[in-house]
């Protein structure tokens, strides 16, 4: 099967969208983070061989391998036919299908919706340590504690 992929990534200072295309020929097409993944979609939340789209008598179906997970309208699913009136979600990007030109079957759009957004800022705000913070006190007891372990 030849596929039109379309990857849409928002803007967020101009409010537009930037989309970058790729064509694949393959009966099975694997989408992951991983370097073996027809589709890669760079998110620490995908699997590494997140899931599969195979064409089953005229159907795109879209299988999730192993552990991984699909969403749709709020329930988890492992496998589903994809079509135009269904928005399946892969972790953080949604899939959708969308009307396809005449030089390929299907035309599939992953559009990154939830991002991670800043992580380490994050974390930083929700971890509290005073005793072994970067202050005289930390040095202190952490001092104390290279001591008595030698």
């Amino acid at each position: 099967m030849r596929v039109t992929i379309i990857h849409r990534l928002q803007r967020t200072r101009r409010e537009g969208f930037v989309d970058r295309s790729e064509f694949i020929e393959s009966d099975t097409i694997r989408i992951g983070r991983g370097s073996k993944a027809d589709i890669r979609l760079e998110d620490s939340r995908l699997l590494l061989r997140h899931a599969v789209i195979k064409n089953i008598d005229g159907r795109l179906v879209i299988i999730a391998e192993g552990p991984a997970e699909l969403s749709l309208d709020g329930r988890t699913v492992k496998e589903l036919t994809i079509s135009n009136d269904r928005d399946i979600w892969i972790g953080p990007y949604k899939l959708s299908l969308l009307e396809h030109p005449s030089n390929t079957e299907f035309t599939i759009m992953f559009e990154l919706l939830r991002p991670l957004g800043n992580t380490k800022k994050a974390i930083t705000e929700n971890i509290y340590t005073p005793i072994l913070s970067n202050t005289r006190n930390g040095w202190l007891i952490g001092s104390i504690i290279s001591i008595l372990i030698l």
